[in-house]
């Protein structure tokens, strides 16, 4: 169900499960999910802060609590959970973008870029790395390697309107007029109410 995008089905079933005898520790880090993916990150932090306690080790769990505290904007009470997980294994990817995440959330952008450096090596192919790493390098001011890495995450994925605005905004700011207005026209041909697309467009323009 979890896999279908049937998130409340699936919190039926793991409930039903744990009341028919099932591992607490997994049925309740399920839950966890089920309630993420429906945007209750707080209920979602309560059944993974329960599962551990079921279950120390697992990683499942430790990995959606970090998320929830991350996506609660709690980076700071994020970070070390999310350092120890890459600790335990840093060829992870999921773990490498929960540490870049949230060492970015902490503003420790550099350390973010550190960690994505290993992560393009690790999952070349993935543009959500490559995206992550343009919004790291344009926080830092390091304009080129941003462009650089948007423009990987587009070739490896066109559909990203959000990266497309963001490519639109560094552009816009070296001065590169015509390069930004075709990608913020792509993007709105792609999402047609990204507003904020519109917005910069509007003002691209003026």
């Amino acid at each position: 169900y979890l896999s279908k995008g049937l998130a409340d089905k699936a919190a039926a079933e793991a409930s039903q499960a744990l009341a028919r005898g099932a591992p607490r520790g997994a049925g309740l880090a399920l839950l966890g999910d089920a309630f993420s993916r429906q945007g209750l990150h707080g209920e979602a932090l309560e059944r993974y802060r329960e599962a551990r306690e079921e279950d120390p080790y697992h990683a499942g769990a430790a990995m959606g609590e970090a998320w929830a505290l991350l996506r609660l904007g709690r980076a700071e009470e994020a970070r070390p959970l999310a350092e120890a997980l890459l600790a335990e294994d840093a060829g992870s990817i999921e773990r490498l973008m929960l540490a870049a995440t949230a060492r970015a959330e902490t503003m420790d952008w550099a350390a973010a870029l550190e960690v994505l450096e290993t992560a393009v090596r690790v999952a070349p192919g993935r543009a959500d790395v490559h995206h992550t790493i343009g919004d790291v390098a344009q926080s830092l001011g390091r304009f080129d390697k941003a462009v650089a890495a948007y423009r990987e995450a587009l070739k490896l994925d066109g559909g990203f309107a959000d990266v497309r605005h963001k490519l639109a905004r560094v552009l816009a700011t070296r001065g590169q007029v015509a390069e930004a207005e075709q990608e913020l026209i792509a993007a709105l041909e792609l999402v047609p109410t990204f507003a904020e697309a519109t917005l910069e467009l509007a003002l691209l323009w003026r």
